[in-house]
């Protein structure tokens, strides 16, 4: 044993290492059967040097020995007929010296002052799992603790400080969230060694969310004792709904909100006698629907434990938890209508709607005859098809929101449809409304056309790009058309000169102006909410020198273009307030200067132009090209200027 408590009593820098040597050292030679078979006649203080709680490192060190120890051989790599008794002897030798005993000690007297700091909550962490590993082995705490009733109360006030302490500690704030943010999003421009270390560095961070999610599993196993109605207990004290709310909504870890949620349900699902936990927990968690409004990414396992705890109970219940339904129907019905748009894409789902909308649905499924009153009276089934499904984007200034619908993603829309089920089934009223609503978009539907892929309905491959921009369609060889129509609408400027001519000498027939559907095209660049826009009428508007319109399977010089499309636009713009406004963006004056070099003459001779054709071949910028196209040439020879004011061929 010398062994053993050397290492207890001198614990190195290395921890976890060093603990997990002990306890495999440990197993290995095993203990003398003659000393552990004896009945110990010492009190609890004798655990004191070596399970000293005044120290937390060394506590922790000596609780990860143990928890070596006393982990299940088929676990661990030493499992064998040998390790199985040795595990056993040495269950009981432990509690039969009152280490169980000094260990529960430990938790309900262990300080909690510092459970700010991280080694803190690990060590009330490990000291639970060391709890419940020996519980689990047979040694329930009721039996091997004498003490255990008088201080039953005292555990479960401990079990709820230090489990809303791990919830509290695993809320991260506004600036936490931001740096986690841009580090998902961030592209891996880093080298292999920084990105290995931000590997390493999430891997150690998952790893302990994971552990102290598994704090709560623990802690609800150790307050599970026989003829206690634990839950009742725990639902006593003002610390209890604290934990709710920071458990099973503002506590950024996933995994912790997981596992509270499940041991919830758990209960609720339990058949303990005199206990009926929903009663204290349905209420509770119908006063905190609010609090996930702001709490979108977090709302999911608070909704998928209401909801199943609803289910779990007959309607005759509602009147025992006095829970008035008709108000409960119509305040949800309220935050349904007054939830913004969250949902930008397809890509993003906002859990608070769609838990909403279960919600609704499971009450609907407990209480059919208050369809009627939802539906209409609160208007719900009008804001589940126009609003929420059916809305379409019109043009609106971009500082004005989210467009509509509420519902883009997957499974918003999955649930807003299985509550139109919920208002529908067997009420004629409802059905109706639902019919009337729906039967004109299927009859004059523009998609119902021959091609099968028109009929493939996806919302997300046609929604506008989370960058921000709209595309334009190419139709066969148009390419280099809509890359100059791009670049024309990228000059704001320019773009808002040409959107706010108003054309009193308009075409009627606007498939044929060439000014309104350019108009028209910038718009849709501007507004849109789809992917792309398709400038099919745009080709047929614009015509080359012999009046025909784009062939878009042919390609042309975007030179050609350029220059067609703005003496086009410049001539339909005469006359209006922004007549000068193609000058004034693209036009120029270049000058052609001749010098004479044998007499003291010059001329000079202006030309007014839109575009500039440069020499790009071998030039690595645009102030090279420029550079070469000022460059002057020498005129001598047979190619001598004949000056006309000396009359005679100079240089």
């Amino acid at each position: 044993y010398f062994f053993f408590f050397l290492m207890i009593r001198r614990p190195p820098r290395s921890t976890p290492l060093y603990s997990s040597a002990a306890s495999d050292v440990y197993k290995r030679q095993g203990i003398n059967a003659e000393y552990m078979g004896t009945t110990s006649s010492s009190t609890v203080n004798d655990w004191n040097p070596l399970l000293d709680t005044q120290s937390i490192h060394k506590f922790l060190y000596v609780l990860q020995i143990i928890e070596g120890i006393i982990t299940p051989p088929a676990e661990t790599h030493l499992a064998s007929v040998e390790a199985e008794v040795f595990y056993k002897r040495w269950m009981v030798f432990f509690c039969k010296r009152e280490g169980l005993k000094h260990l529960f000690c430990a938790f309900i007297n262990l300080p909690i002052n510092s459970l700010h700091h991280p080694l803190t909550r690990k060590c009330f962490g490990m000291l639970l799992k060391v709890l419940e590993l020996i519980q689990e082995a047979g040694f329930p705490l009721s039996e091997h603790v004498a003490s255990f009733e008088e201080h039953y109360q005292s555990l479960i006030q401990r079990v709820l400080i230090v489990l809303e302490a791990f919830a509290q500690f695993s809320i991260l704030s506004e600036k936490e969230k931001h740096l986690r943010m841009l580090k998902l999003q961030r592209s891996p421009k880093h080298n292999e060694e920084s990105t290995n270390k931000e590997m390493a560095a999430m891997e150690k961070q998952l790893k302990e969310q994971v552990e102290e999610s598994k704090a709560f599993d623990y802690a609800f196993k150790i307050i599970k004792q026989p003829n206690k109605n634990y839950f009742d207990e725990m639902a006593k004290s003002p610390l209890f709904r604290g934990l709710l709310l920071k458990g099973l909504i503002l506590s950024d870890n996933q995994e912790l909100r997981k596992v509270f949620a499940s041991k919830l349900l758990r209960i609720c699902r339990g058949k303990e006698a005199n206990s009926r936990p929903y009663v204290v927990l349905i209420p509770y968690m119908l006063q905190m629907v609010k609090e996930t409004f702001n709490q979108a990414a977090n709302s999911q396992e608070f909704y998928n434990l209401l909801i199943e705890a609803i289910r779990l109970i007959s309607k005759e219940m509602f009147d025992e938890m006095r829970v008035k339904v008709h108000e409960l129907l119509e305040t949800i019905a309220r935050y349904i209508k007054e939830r913004p748009v969250i949902e930008r894409t397809s890509k993003d789902t906002d859990h608070v709607l769609i838990g909403l909308f279960s919600l609704l649905e499971c009450l609907l499924n407990k209480f059919p005859s208050e369809q009627v009153f939802i539906g209409q009276s609160c208007s719900i089934l009008s804001e589940v098809l126009c609003k929420c499904l059916f809305e379409f984007p019109v043009m609106a200034e971009q500082n004005l929101g989210t467009p509509p619908p509420k519902c883009k993603s997957d499974e918003s829309r999955v649930a807003a449809f299985r509550l139109l089920q919920a208002l529908s089934r067997d009420c004629p009223t409802n059905l109706s409304q639902t019919l009337a609503f729906l039967t004109p978009i299927h009859a004059k539907g523009a998609w119902r056309t021959k091609r099968s892929q028109d009929w493939s309905i996806m919302g997300e491959s046609t929604e506008k790009s989370t960058a921000g921009y709209v595309g334009l369609k190419n139709l066969g060889c148009i390419c280099y058309m809509n890359s100059l129509l791009q670049q024309f609408y990228m000059i704001p400027s320019f773009r808002n000169a040409i959107l706010s001519i108003e054309d009193v000498k308009r075409n009627a027939v606007l498939e044929e102006d060439l000014l309104y559907q350019t108009q028209y095209l910038f718009a849709e660049l501007h507004e849109s909410v789809k992917q792309y826009y398709d400038p099919k009428v745009f080709c047929h508007a614009f015509k080359d020198w012999d009046n025909k319109s784009i062939n878009v399977l042919e390609q042309m010089d975007v030179d050609e273009f350029f220059n067609l499309f703005l003496d086009k636009l410049e001539a339909l713009t005469k006359g209006t307030s922004k007549e000068k406004a193609i000058k004034r963006h693209f036009g120029g004056v270049f000058a052609n200067q001749l010098l004479c070099k044998d007499c003291p003459h010059s001329r000079e001779l202006e030309e007014p132009f839109l575009a500039l054709n440069l020499q790009v071949k071998n030039k690595k910028s645009l102030q090279k090209c420029l550079e070469n196209f000022v460059e002057g040439e020498m005129l001598q020879g047979d190619n001598a200027y004949n000056c006309e004011k000396c009359d005679k061929k100079v240089t």
